[in-house]
């Protein structure tokens, strides 16, 4: 008997009829969807559907991308619609456990993801994607446990070991975190921002004599953060070149005067160098345990005569304690989990003998005026200072006050480099450097942290930081 031929169908690409198997339609799909032709790869997929309603590669396709596309709904049904056709599609099971997890539908996801695992044990994916699931719930030691399953199914699944990494650092287990830390290079997140400098990146060598070029890799707040371990280079007897944030030029140069600095605006070169170091790998050699985190205080250095006279300023002959605020993050990560609203914060701004200063960046002009028509509570706002243009003049305003109050964003790492008395708020589930329960930060010794004991709920916070302003106003 003849071999039977495969089925082959007409699909329509720009205008052109290609005539291909249901096995080629579907890689071409695939080959759009890895480009980012979403609504191409979606029409490929389709039209397969169209052609046999029970295809199931082209079902649960659809689903993942009305997954990216944001539309929820349309892909839970898909990718369940995938399952019915074939119950043990162990990949189906792991992809609409994603979408309920993005649902919020914790239970239903957890029960997706479980399934998965039981159909492979082998399959990485719904084992990280546990891992997510733990730490969204808090479950941190559960959450290790399934990010160490899926690395060690997948030794090359870049994005287990960076979750892994985060939650290690996290709980204070800096070497092996920091080993893990590494993998991040491998995530999309951050495969586009590793430089391919013409010099070996240092990896804890003797930097006697040597020159060492560091360069920002992340965000303000993180470059800020590991700003304090560059004076460290000098006293291994490197010749430092930091390339940062164009903002942060005139503050480094203050601060480490004997550090070449320059800007990441591509505007400058940097000189000869013999090593490089992306900022946040310095932790790994120089903070390889609890142990190794001095208590250094602060190591920025502002304008003292520009911070003196906002401290006049704003406190215009009074004797008010000066307190900095700061509520919101808008990072596209943690900005919902981190972020309060000024109506949460009002038994501490109701305080007597405190003026709070507008820390804020961004405009916040309706919230805080709607605020101030209904309790009567003025903030202090200053037009003069804009941190997201001039950092080197929002150093100056948090140096003047006596005390800052604000969440987990680019304040509290300005505060903590100044050396501050700063008193910061943490949702349950806090960025790596804050690591868990502890009170302090061994980052920032000026720096006390307030958690929340359970999610979205501020009061307890908000109580301790009362007790702790009063203390200070006192």
């Amino acid at each position: 008997m003849a071999a039977q031929m495969p089925e082959r169908l007409d699909i329509l690409v720009d205008g052109d009829v290609r005539h291909m198997t249901i096995s080629e339609a579907l890689e071409f799909g695939k080959s759009r969807q890895d480009t980012g032709d979403l609504s191409g790869a979606a029409d490929v997929y389709q039209q397969i559907h169209t052609h046999n309603p029970e295809q199931v590669d082209a079902v649960h396709l659809l689903g993942v991308i009305s997954h990216r596309l944001g539309e929820l709904e349309l892909a839970a049904g898909l990718i369940a619609a995938a399952i019915s056709l074939k119950p043990d599609f162990a990949e189906a099971h792991s992809n609409l456990g994603v979408v309920y997890f993005d649902q919020g539908r914790m239970e239903d996801a957890e029960a997706c993801y479980r399934r998965a695992i039981e159909i492979n044990p082998e399959y990485a994916d719904p084992h990280n994607n546990l891992g997510a699931l733990h730490q969204r719930l808090g479950r941190l030691d559960d959450a290790i446990a399934s990010y160490r399953n899926a690395s060690a199914i997948n030794p090359d699944y870049a994005e287990a070991h960076n979750n892994l990494a985060t939650l290690l650092l996290l709980s204070g287990q800096f070497e092996e975190g920091w080993d893990s830390f590494s993998w991040r290079w491998k995530t999309p997140q951050f495969s586009n921002v590793l430089t391919n400098y013409p010099r070996p990146l240092w990896e804890g060598e003797s930097l006697t004599g040597k020159r060492i070029l560091v360069w920002e890799e992340q965000g303000v707040g993180e470059s800020l953060l590991f700003a304090g371990l560059i004076p460290e280079l000098q006293q291994k007897g490197a010749a430092v070149t930091v390339k940062c944030d164009p903002r942060l030029v005139p503050l480094y140069g203050r601060s480490f005067p004997e550090v070449t600095c320059f800007s990441a605006d591509g505007s400058q070169e940097a000189s000869p160098f013999d090593f490089q170091a992306p900022l946040a790998d310095l932790g790994r050699w120089l903070r390889p345990n609890a142990a190794s985190f001095p208590e250094t205080g602060a190591y920025l250095k502002t304008d003292k005569a520009r911070s003196a006279a906002l401290r006049k300023r704003y406190r215009d002959g009074g004797e008010d304690c000066l307190v900095g605020l700061a509520w919101i993050s808008k990072s596209p990560h943690y900005a919902e989990q981190k972020s309060m609203t000024l109506d949460a914060l009002e038994p501490l701004l109701r305080m007597p003998g405190v003026t709070f200063v507008d820390l804020q960046y961004g405009d916040t002009s309706e919230e805080r005026q709607a605020f101030t028509d209904r309790t009567g509570i003025d903030i202090l706002h200053d037009e003069d200072v804009d941190q997201m243009i001039d950092l080197d003049g929002f150093a100056a305003q948090v140096a003047a006050l006596d005390m800052v109050v604000t969440i987990s964003n680019t304040t509290a790492h300005m505060a903590g480099g100044l050396g501050v008395d700063t008193l910061l708020m943490l949702d349950t589930r806090p960025i790596w450097y804050w690591q868990r329960e502890r009170g302090d930060s061994p980052w920032y010794p000026s720096l006390r942290l307030f958690r929340q004991q359970t999610a979205g709920n501020w009061s307890d916070v908000i109580g301790g930081m009362i007790e702790a302003v009063r203390k200070k106003r006192s």
